[in-house]
């Protein structure tokens, strides 16, 4: 890529497309390396609401409610719904 051919020449020469080349050479001159990135893997995703959903499983386990009601409960708790 660093000996003066066209980002179209190289990706015709590998039957690829052009954006997949530029996007090589990118990483090329972030990371010094064609490497692969992270594929895959778990995402650890905090629950901003874990609190709120305990609270919640609980009140539905407590007894009867209307869904108005609930909203009206949850806006108290500071939740938008």
């Amino acid at each position: 890529m660093n000996a003066g051919e066209t980002i179209r020449s190289i990706a015709a020469a590998l039957a690829i497309a052009p954006c997949c080349v530029s996007k090589w050479k990118k990483r090329l001159a972030e990371t010094g390396a064609l490497t692969r990135g992270r594929v895959g893997g778990r995402k650890h995703r905090t629950c901003a609401a874990s609190g709120p959903a305990d609270w919640l499983r609980q009140r539905c386990q407590s007894g009867p409610f209307t869904t108005q009601g609930l909203v009206a409960e949850l806006a108290e708790r500071g939740l938008k719904t």
